[in-house]
This record gives structure tokens, C-alpha cells and sequence, in this order.
């Protein structure tokens, strides 16, 4: 028995699809390509930082564009407002002047005719004449006034319509960029995930890949060479403090006897793949086993797990796995059920019968 650090980790799609690609090949290959694509999806990562420091910088500026713009056209709406006052103002003076001629105008005649028809000589007439004249070029100037302010008000009222139109584009630019930060820091934060997982598995995974050689290392002297070799690359498969016995060929209900061994555990302790290979097959509710894995591996020995409480989200039938991936938790499914929780773990070379996996398991604890 070893004690061991637990580790339950899921690894993500990008794994998976190259777990599946990769030919069978030694765990050392596996672990090499892996770091490439580490390192390719670390270059990724740096170009999008730099892409979303970019677009920050876009947004700082487009806000300072935005406080001008907003700023500029308060003090346009303001001028604005003034000339809205002053052309009520010359109004008011035009219709007051209006207003007077038509309470002085008793007659039908013009006020130039009844200046002229009123005096009582052609002298006073020609002397009022000039103020006449004089009274006539202010309400010209004032009618005049009231046209330019008018002109003058419109092209602010247009001014203003453009400015208004060009404010709110730079808004929607502003928060389409800004939706665009977002949306590029969510997926740098979902790569950062994804690669802290994906190395923490191969990390782990390598790991328990050396321990299981140190392991082997201590028994070299104490059995044969052809044992030593047909252990290597095999990793224990309870990552996680567990205790077993030589309990092969004990006998069970229904005339059965035991053709595995049991490794004990606490529940939910993570299984890992023992050598590098194929998931053969998962199944679940099986009358014995209960939740089920196949383990097809590298050196053509077909490795069972049973009675597992739970098999990891991520591990299907047809997915190459490297040796120390986890694959599931230690359970009590099956017949097991109500017991203490263990791992049914055992070994069928070639295809062919179970053999005992009590000395494997020994040298590689």
C-alpha cells in the first residue's frame, strides 16, 4: 500500500480529438506531442492578449471621443437655445410693429400717402419724408433680421441632427467594441482553463508514469527479469491512499471464484488508465461489475475496472488514453453494492482468460 495525491481532473475536447488521432505509441511520444500543442495553444493565448490590449486601447479612445462629442454638442444645443431666443425676440418686435401700423392705419392709404396727402404743405411733407423712409428701413432690417436668425437656426437644427446621429454611431461603436472585450477575454479565460487542465493531466498522468518506474526499480534483484519486463509501462491503477491483498481464487456466491483483485479505497478515489490504450468499452448496471470500463492496452492485455461509482465525463468507447489518465472513481455499483467501495481490477493477456494481477500490482505500487 502507497499513499498517493488524489487528482480528478476532465480533460477538454482538444485532448480528446488528439487522443483519438495519435496511432498507439509509447507514453513518452504522447506526452511529446501533447507539449507541442501546449506550446502552439500558449502562442494563440499571447496573440489574443495582445489582440484584446488592442481593443482596450480602442474603447479608452472611442470614450474620450464620445465626452468630446457629448461636450461639443452640449454647447451646440446651447447656442442653439440662444438663437431660438433671439429669434422669438426679433419676432415679437416685427409683430409688435405689425401690430402697431394696423391700429394707426384707419385709412386704406399706405402711411407714405397719408404722409404725403396729410401735410399741410409740400414742404412738412418732404421734411417727414426722411423719417418715413427711415421708419420703413428698420422694419426692412427687422424683416431681415427674422430671416437671417431663421436661416441661421435651421443649419444649427442641422448641425445639431448630424452631430446627434454621429454620437450615437460612435455609442453603438463603443459597445459593439466593448461586447467584442468581452467576448475575447471569456475565450482567453476559457484557453487558460483549458491548458492549466490539460497539463495538470499530463503532469499527473507523467507522474504516476515515474513513480510506477521507481516502484519497479525497488523489486529489480527480488523477481525475475521477464516480470520486471512485463511490468513496464504499467501504472496502479487507484491514485489515492488503498490497500489490497492476494484475494485471487477466494470464493464467491454462486459457486464462483475470484478472478481479480480487489483494491480498497475510500469512495470517489480517481482510477486511472494502467497502461497506455483503447477504451474497449463502458458499460453500466452490469449485474456483477456494475459501472464498467474496458481498458484495451498498448502490450495487448485487456485490463477490466469494476464496481466504479462513476466514470469520468469525458472517457468514451474508441478513445486512446495514455498511461496514468484518469478514467472514473472508485465505487460500490453492481454486487458490490452496500460493501466497503473497491476497485474490481483485473487483467486478460491476449484476449484470452483472466490471470492474477496481484504481482503487477505489487511491483508498480
Amino acid at each position: 500500500m502507497g499513499p498517493r495525491g488524489t487528482f480528478t481532473a476532465g480533460a477538454c475536447l482538444s485532448l480528446l480529438v488528439l487522443l483519438l488521432l495519435l496511432p498507439a505509441s509509447a507514453q513518452a511520444s504522447l506526452l511529446q506531442e501533447k507539449q507541442a500543442d501546449l506550446a502552439a495553444s500558449q502562442a494563440r493565448l499571447d496573440a489574443l492578449q495582445a489582440e484584446i490590449e488592442r481593443i482596450a486601447e480602442a474603447c479608452a479612445q472611442t470614450e474620450r471621443e464620445v465626452l468630446a462629442a457629448e461636450a461639443s454638442l452640449a454647447q451646440a444645443e446651447a447656442a442653439e437655445e440662444q438663437a431660438r431666443a433671439d429669434l422669438a425676440a426679433a419676432r415679437e418686435e416685427l409683430a409688435d410693429r405689425l401690430a402697431c401700423y394696423y391700429k394707426e392705419s384707419e385709412t386704406a392709404s399706405p402711411v407714405l400717402v397719408q404722409v404725403l396727402f396729410g401735410s399741410e404743405s409740400l414742404s412738412s411733407a418732404l421734411n417727414a419724408l426722411p423719417h418715413v423712409i427711415s421708419i420703413a428701413q428698420q422694419d426692412k432690417e427687422l424683416l431681415n433680421q427674422v430671416a437671417a436668425l431663421t436661416a441661421a437656426l435651421e443649419l444649427q437644427q442641422e448641425e445639431l441632427t448630424q452631430r446627434r446621429h454621429a454620437l450615437a454611431a460612435t455609442k453603438t461603436f463603443l459597445a459593439n467594441t466593448q461586447n467584442q472585450l468581452g467576448e475575447l477575454l471569456k475565450q482567453a479565460a476559457e484557453e487558460h482553463d483549458r491548458l492549466k487542465k490539460e497539463v495538470a493531466v499530463l503532469e499527473h498522468a507523467d507522474q504516476l508514469v515515474r513513480e510506477a518506474v521507481a516502484a519497479r526499480e525497488r523489486w529489480r534483484g527480488r523477481v525475475s527479469s521477464h516480470t520486471l519486463a512485463r511490468a513496464r509501462g504499467f501504472v496502479f491503477p487507484v491514485d489515492g491512499p488503498h490497500a489490497f491483498v492476494n484475494d485471487w481464487g477466494l470464493p464467491r456466491p454462486d459457486d464462483r471464484v475470484h478472478q481479480g483483485t480487489d483494491v480498497m479505497a475510500r469512495q470517489g478515489a480517481s482510477v486511472v488508465a494502467v497502461r497506455s490504450g483503447v477504451i474497449s468499452r463502458v458499460a453500466y448496471r452490469q449485474p456483477l461489475g456494475g459501472t464498467v470500463i474496458w481498458l484495451a492496452g498498448d502490450d495487448g492485455t485487456s485490463y477490466y475496472y469494476a464496481h466504479l461509482a462513476r466514470v469520468a465525463p469525458d472517457i468514451r468507447s474508441g478513445m486512446r488514453v495514455v498511461a496514468g489518465y484518469p478514467l472514473g472513481q472508485v465505487g460500490d455499483t453492481g454486487n458490490a453494492r452496500g460493501g466497503p467501495p473497491h476497485l474490481h481490477f483485473g487483467m486478460y493477456p491476449g484476449g484470452g482468460g483472466p490471470v492474477n494481477p496481484y504481482l503487477t500490482l505489487r511491483i508498480s505500487d
